[in-house]
């Protein structure tokens, strides 16, 4: 069984605090599947919404980048899933850009 602190032997004042704390009780999987959550969600939201096919796929990879720079400047993702998250919406923006 793992020995984690309590979230009431530290000091957790404010919401960044406190996804970090989450995030090494998860061994720092709590980030990414929080990205993976955002473009699931947003994909399926936007998939009936737009005459493009490709449209989806771009905004919820962008919205999803835009996350993971605030989630890298809180350090809750590291710098792959950064940059991961840069390239699919420059690939979405390049589908959308290129759809006919």
């Amino acid at each position: 069984m793992a020995n984690f602190d309590s979230p009431g032997s530290q000091n957790l004042t404010d919401t960044t605090e406190l996804i970090q704390y989450l995030n090494s009780v998860t061994d720092f999987w709590f980030g990414p599947i929080i990205l993976i959550a955002i473009f699931v969600i947003a994909f399926i939201s936007l998939v009936g919404k737009t005459v493009k096919k490709s449209a989806p796929f771009a905004a919820a990879s962008f919205i999803t980048a835009i996350i993971a720079i605030l989630f890298r400047a809180m350090g809750i993702v590291n710098d792959s899933w950064l940059i991961g998250s840069i390239v699919l919406a420059v690939a979405g923006l390049a589908a959308v850009y290129f759809e006919k």
